[in-house]
């Protein structure tokens, strides 16, 4: 789990919500303390005064102010009132515009369902501006298949099926990641308290998926995985990149990575934002960065803060610029050339900034790929999205009641944000 993604509000709440199908009714039983299946990429604050918790099913979870963090392993839920008559929805006019309007060559509409089979898609990321890389899910989570589908052509390929290893109970496929010739995928059984893992491959153009190795111990406490053109590479929470032969092998640790956790291959992170390339074994420091604090960079670019200011520079210390009043903070993450925080987004190199989701009457929605690396993609409910309020009856002697808006319906089609189809930067 990231620190940068586990910044809060103040008196917020935060709950966990994604674009997956899911009953209203298991929905709201989930919503009591559990073990979260890691899978889960998207967290959302709510700026109640209250401290009204709302979360969607079947597409989304709802939000004010809205932050994508990474999973945390338990989530406690206080009680809630039964009136959320208070709630409003955003304003417009405190946020950037929406995305389709300031990148309209980059957003477009993709179905959220195959139509052979009805399995609902996932998207993971961009593989062009024009191709984006899907999983399928049977059922909620239980991701079998990967497809890749063309924006231009409107049309899906089927690239092969994800297997679940034999006699494995609670198995769940988790992160998924693109290399040059090989897409690459980690699963686990999140709901047990076993450190066990196993990494899967099949090649990028398509065809049958192999088992790369099956993990035990620390090595399968696996944070971020990336793939070369020959191996699985991965870091785990403790520190330190390993990797494995795509055709299979015993893990190995890459030397001169101890300590170190994996940002995008071949870069991976240390202490001080340094950077090294574990492929040349150069390091790099970033620059300039007198007189910020909270600082978090990515190879290319940095973001800290300046006093009561949030400021954006290269890694290099030149291009700083400051982060616009309309970009709220409540978290950092970097894309590429993207500074994310909720669910707005700056481009660093130009000051151009939006706002992705859809938003609805109680808050924004939406989530984010789930590729291992920093995803290109961003996408949410299309069309006209209904409520209703969901308040089971108080278990037991407790008065309170876990109350929860959840969305009407299945998604048909996803909007969707490829920022590799974003215009260069002016």
């Amino acid at each position: 789990m990231s620190d940068r993604f586990e910044e809060r509000l103040v008196s917020t709440l935060s709950v966990a919500g994604d674009l997956a199908p899911q009953p209203a009714g298991d929905l709201v039983a989930q919503l009591a303390v559990r073990r979260r299946r890691t899978r889960r990429r998207v967290r959302v604050t709510l700026a109640v005064a209250a401290s009204v918790m709302i979360a969607g099913s079947a597409a989304t979870a709802l939000t004010f102010q809205g932050g994508f963090a990474e999973d945390t392993s338990v989530v406690a839920v206080p009680p809630v009132p039964d009136d959320l008559s208070g709630l409003v929805p955003p304003d417009l006019d405190t946020m950037p515009p929406a995305a389709a309007d300031v990148w309209p060559e980059a957003v477009t509409t993709i179905p959220a369902a195959a139509a052979a089979d009805g399995w609902r898609y996932r998207p993971v990321t961009a593989l062009s501006a024009t191709e984006v890389l899907l999983t399928a899910e049977s059922s909620f989570e239980k991701a079998g298949r990967l497809e890749i589908y063309d924006t231009d052509k409107r049309d899906t390929t089927v690239l092969g099926t994800m297997p679940e290893p034999e006699n494995v109970k609670g198995y769940y496929a988790q992160k998924v990641e693109a290399g040059p010739g090989h897409i690459a995928w980690y699963g686990t059984t999140p709901n047990d308290d076993r450190d066990w893992a196993d990494l899967w491959v099949m090649p990028r153009d398509g065809g049958r998926a192999t088992q790369a190795a099956v993990l035990t111990g620390d090595v399968a406490r696996i944070e971020r995985i990336g793939v070369t053109a020959d191996h699985i590479v991965w870091s785990v929470r403790s520190g330190g990149v390993y990797r494995v032969p795509i055709a299979g092998g015993a893990p190995e640790k890459i030397a001169g990575s101890d300590g170190l956790k994996l940002y995008s291959w071949p870069w991976a992170t240390g202490r001080a934002n340094l950077m090294v390339n574990l492929e040349t074994g150069e390091q790099r420091s970033p620059q300039g960065l007198s007189g910020l604090n909270d600082v978090t960079c990515s190879p290319e670019w940095c973001v800290g803060t300046l006093g009561q200011q949030h400021v954006v520079q290269r890694f290099d210390g030149t291009g700083r610029r400051t982060v616009p009043d309309d970009i709220r903070m409540t978290s950092t993450d970097i894309s590429g050339r993207f500074l994310v925080s909720g669910f707005q987004i700056l481009d660093m190199s130009n000051g151009h900034a939006a706002h992705v989701g859809a938003v609805g009457p109680q808050g924004v929605s939406g989530a984010r790929g789930i590729s291992s690396s920093p995803t290109s993609i961003w996408y949410w409910r299309a069309g006209k999205i209904d409520y209703r309020r969901v308040c089971p009856d108080a278990e037991g002697d407790s008065p309170s009641r876990i109350c929860a808006m959840t969305e009407v319906g299945k998604a048909t089609e996803y909007d969707l944000l490829n920022l590799d189809a974003v215009a260069p930067s002016e």
